[in-house]
């Protein structure tokens, strides 16, 4: 999330680490469970602004950066999720509710 965070901001990957973003809301702490973090506001709202090109963009972008890293992600699936996210922050709009992922 993270890595979306500063691709679709636009802020800095060190700076966004130094704030603590995106934010942890629940973790067992020991590897021993799932650890669900909330999404940024500025990520939602970029998230609900992005027209689907620049979704599939940044998608290219973020496979890119993995495959760096040595993790292969399917194009298809990389693009399918944050399209999802988008669909999901554009109905939450200004509305108090935010995006979590749970991550285990």
């Amino acid at each position: 999330m993270i890595e979306w965070e500063s691709i679709f901001t636009g802020q800095a990957f060190g700076g966004l680490v130094a704030v603590d973003v995106p934010e942890v809301v629940a973790d067992p702490g020991d590897d021993e469970g799932p650890v669900v973090l909330a999404a940024s506001r500025a990520l939602q709202d970029a998230l609900a602004g992005t027209e689907e090109q620049r979704l599939v963009d940044v998608s290219r972008l973020w496979v890119a950066e993995q495959s760096a890293d040595g993790e292969v992600f399917d194009e298809g699936i990389a693009v399918w999720i944050p399209s999802g996210l988008a669909g999901l922050a554009r109905a939450i709009g200004q509305k108090p509710e935010g995006l979590y992922c749970r991550m285990a």
